[in-house]
């Protein structure tokens, strides 16, 4: 018993210790930069790179300079992987200290999904600027100096020299500075802020959004426009007050560089045309009718069209259905509606054709009046009902469809029971002419029969003679 227990202690040890050797921490992701510390015009490589992800979707962002190539990166499930999937060159036209965000969302082979906010600092410095001073010139408040390129305040001078600066005062001489490296000039164009006194700037700034929209009322007249750059050396162009007309109106503001290079960001500001005095009238009115044959008829209607009359009259004929009404309004953007000319009854039929504005606050209505003719009915006769009797239509409506139903079902019986009589009474004619057949049958068999028995006297005769001869033998022989 303890050797078993022994044994399955051991074997659940040796299951934990594989089990935690194969767990599997999560999907991750990290940010790194070659370089920490950089100067105005170095790069530095940032690196985003994930461990035991599946699927992914990562991009990098910075609070401030450049940054170009890969920043953005994703990809759809497939298996856990571990390497690097951002790569981009960072760096700055001006010396500060900056922050490199590496944001999104990654999930392992669980399929759990996990957000990600990483950062690294980069500080970018000012290059330095080295002089280096050739020059040997000193005063000799002694007066006793022998320096060849010294002043004697006592006018003394012991300087034996060719050199054609020896009689200048040193403090005009021209000293000799090296310069080891040419300073680099800004290549920032961007902008830090930027704004509009009236409406909102769509989408929010960014400083690398160049586009933007903003909506204005009718009622704004101009708007103004400021902007901030980003680096001390540009120059900004493009802003201040400007004057708004109706429909779209585009203003570029333009960032140079220190180096002289230029970014534009355009803000386009969409002001509502001017409203004009709508005029609810028609420019053209066409009739034209259906007939029940379905045909298309030109219909005309009095007085002429006018757009300044709104009332006409139309006559039809009584195979006229309905009609269509081709409207035209005389403004574009106004609505047209028009009712009652479907299903035309005998006699007057009103149609309106209302003539809308665009909002539909204001509206105009030209009336046509259709007189369809009466329909005439063909003469048919009459069977009058004794004393006046008048059947009510509600009662042929309510019984004709049973009276019709009960009709047939009574001629139906009728006709089966005809059928069913005719074919047995056949069946009994040919049943008594059979009987008749066998009857005289039977009557010929028995002539026949009578025939035969009735013999001729002379042949009875004999057989009676015959049969008493034999009669006669037997007799004898009984004797003997």
């Amino acid at each position: 018993m303890k050797k078993t227990l022994k044994l399955l202690i051991m074997t659940l040890v040796f299951m934990g210790i594989c089990v935690t050797a194969n767990i599997v921490y999560g999907a991750d992701a990290s940010i790194s930069a070659s370089k920490k510390e950089i100067y105005v015009g170095e790069s530095t490589t940032i690196t985003a790179s994930i461990s035991a992800t599946e699927t992914w979707s990562l991009k990098m962002t910075t609070t401030g300079g450049n940054l170009s190539g890969d920043v953005n990166n994703g990809d759809a499930y497939g298996k856990e992987e571990s390497k690097s999937v951002l790569s981009a060159n960072f760096s700055a036209t001006s010396a500060g200290n900056y922050t490199i965000t590496l944001s999104g969302k990654v999930a392992g082979s669980d399929l759990k999904s996990k957000s990600i906010s990483k950062t690294v600092a980069i500080t970018v410095k000012e290059k330095a600027t080295t002089n280096n001073n050739s020059g040997s010139n000193s005063n000799n408040n002694n007066n006793n100096n022998s320096n060849n390129n010294s002043n004697n305040n006592n006018n003394s001078n012991d300087n034996k020299g060719s050199s054609s600066n020896e009689n200048l005062p040193a403090e005009t001489k021209p000293s000799t500075v090296t310069n080891t490296q040419t300073p680099t000039k800004s290549q920032d164009n961007s902008l830090k802020s930027l704004s509009v006194d009236v409406g909102t700037l769509t989408p929010a700034f960014s400083p690398r959004v160049t586009k933007y929209t903003v909506d204005v009322g009718e009622e704004v007249t101009n708007i103004e426009i400021s902007a901030t750059k980003n680096h001390s050396k540009a120059s900004v162009s493009g802003t201040g007050k400007k004057e708004l007309n109706p429909g779209v109106n585009t203003f570029d503001i333009v960032v140079t560089a220190e180096d002289g290079k230029t970014q534009t960001y355009t803000i386009t500001v969409n002001k509502p045309e001017e409203k004009k005095e709508e005029e609810l009238k028609l420019l053209s009115l066409v009739v034209k009718g259906i007939t029940t044959d379905r045909e298309l008829v030109d219909l005309i209607f009095a007085p002429e069209f006018s757009e300044d009359v709104y009332t006409y009259n139309l006559d039809v004929e009584s195979n006229i259905e309905s009609l269509t009404i081709d409207a035209v309004p005389k403004q574009e953007g106004t609505i047209v509606e028009i009712s009652g000319n479907e299903d035309l009854v005998a006699g007057e039929n009103i149609i309106n054709i209302i003539v809308k504005s665009e909002n539909g606050e204001l509206t105009a209505t030209y009336e046509l009046i259709v007189n369809k003719e009466e329909e005439v009915k063909a003469a048919s006769s009459t069977v009058e009902l004794p004393h006046s009797v008048e059947i009510p239509e509600t009662f042929i409506n309510k019984y004709s469809i049973p009276m019709i139903v009960f009709t047939c079902i009574i001629a139906g019986l009728g006709l089966i029971f005809a059928i069913v009589e005719y074919r047995y009474g056949k069946k009994q004619k040919d049943t008594i002419l059979d009987k008749n057949i066998d009857i005289k049958d039977v009557e010929n068999i028995d002539s026949l029969k009578t025939e035969e028995t009735e013999e001729k006297p002379e042949e009875k005769q004999v057989d009676n003679n015959i049969r008493e001869e034999e009669k006669n033998k037997k007799g004898k022989g009984k004797h003997f």
